[in-house]
């Protein structure tokens, strides 16, 4: 698909100039102003935005402006024929801009300036493709490690990820993909812990001093695995910091206090205490009533949006349920929770009930199949919206 250039001015014969002169080159769309310019962006895509300087009511500085933080990886270039350096400064400064031409522009100048434009776009969307790529594929690594290393942690952690994105909403966080981000990888540092001692800790046995210590290390742990992947260094602050009460009590010791703990940190660590009042694959009024005891741990704003949200007689949230199902290895989804064990026919433990299983588990699963007898069919729960 041809990028397209849009053209901003307040003269409608110069644009009416530019697009008989560049048609037959580029993909020209125009608008007559600053605003009907901001419209134009917000209906359909363009890599390269031309505007000029001297508008009435919306200057091109302002336009740009206003298009560099909505669509920042569109190439902007001003056109101007008031080339005095105060108007250059803000052009650049404030409209982020990639050329700055002065009018009467020849136009073969303004054909190679679109030209390292468009070339410019490219670029700039190339890199945040392979960026994102990067991203994804290397959170897709940690959860899969996550839930054949850890998948009680994991069934957790995903139930968090779906409450997170609840509450994020309720409270009107924007940055929702880096709190769902966090609340997935959450328990990722449990991989460095001895696996002993993870399993004390999840079976409610009472842990030594030193035992103690590491488990409220994991969250260094997961900060170390997270923190050198493009992109999540802030997602790796609200992992050091998940386990850090609002009143500057717990991990780390000298971290903030209040609202000066990341706001995903916060997030975390009340459904993270959540999580661990219950299984429920939808927090009910019991679960939310047991975090009263330790208010003081959370954030005021989020514990009081909890309580609307999933407190007795809430109906804001979309009530979920487990189904069960009898199904063979083949069958079994990413989400399914295991409602019994999974064993092999001489009776060695696979995954024990109450596991969530996840992608990889399942591809482990069928790997193991082939080398010896699993009992099947197994039984799970899949979660299902409760009608009315």
């Amino acid at each position: 698909m041809t990028e397209r250039i849009l053209f901003i001015d307040d003269e409608k014969n110069v644009l009416t100039a530019f697009q008989r002169n560049l048609r037959q080159e580029f993909d020209i769309g125009v608008a007559l102003g600053g605003a009907e310019g901001l419209r134009a962006m917000a209906l359909e895509p363009f890599a390269v935005v031309v505007c000029d300087m001297r508008m009435p009511e919306m200057d091109g500085v302002d336009t740009l402006r206003q298009i560099a933080e909505a669509y920042p990886d569109a190439t902007r270039i001003m056109l101007t024929g008031n080339a005095d350096q105060e108007t250059a400064a803000r052009a650049i400064n404030e409209g982020g801009i990639f050329r700055f031409l002065t009018k009467p522009c020849a136009d073969a100048g303004l054909r190679a300036a679109l030209k390292a434009a468009l070339r410019q776009y490219e670029l700039v969307t190339a890199e945040k493709t392979l960026l994102e790529k990067t991203l994804a594929g290397s959170v897709r690594v940690l959860m899969d490690v996550l839930s054949v290393a850890q998948p009680e942690a994991f069934g957790r952690s995903s139930r968090v990820r779906q409450w997170a994105g609840t509450l994020a909403k309720e409270l009107g966080i924007r940055n929702t993909w880096e709190i769902g981000l966090a609340a997935a990888l959450a328990p990722i540092g449990l991989i460095g812990i001895p696996p002993d001692v993870v399993s004390k800790a999840n079976d409610a046995e009472s842990l030594t001093g030193p035992e103690k210590d590491l488990m409220a290390s994991a969250p260094a742990i997961a900060y170390r695995f997270v923190t050198n992947i493009p992109r999540m260094q802030g997602v790796a602050q609200m992992l050091l910091n998940q386990g850090r009460g609002f009143d500057g009590t717990g991990f780390p010791v000298d971290g903030p206090t209040g609202t000066a703990i990341p706001e995903g940190a916060r997030l975390l660590r009340l459904l993270n205490d959540l999580a661990a009042a219950g299984d429920e694959d939808t927090p009910n009024g019991a679960m939310v009533a047991g975090l009263r005891a330790s208010s003081e741990l959370y954030d005021p704003d989020m514990l009081q949006a909890v309580r609307r949200i999933w407190g007795k007689g809430a109906a804001s949230a979309v009530a979920m349920r487990r189904v069960q199902k009898s199904v063979s290895i083949d069958g079994l989804c990413p989400g399914d929770r295991l409602m019994s064990d999974i064993t092999l026919q001489n009776g060695k433990l696979l995954l024990g009930s109450g596991v969530q299983i996840s992608m990889a588990q399942i591809e482990r699963l069928r790997a193991l199949r082939k080398l010896d007898k699993i009992k099947e069919p197994l039984t799970v729960g899949r979660l299902e919206e409760m009608g009315e």
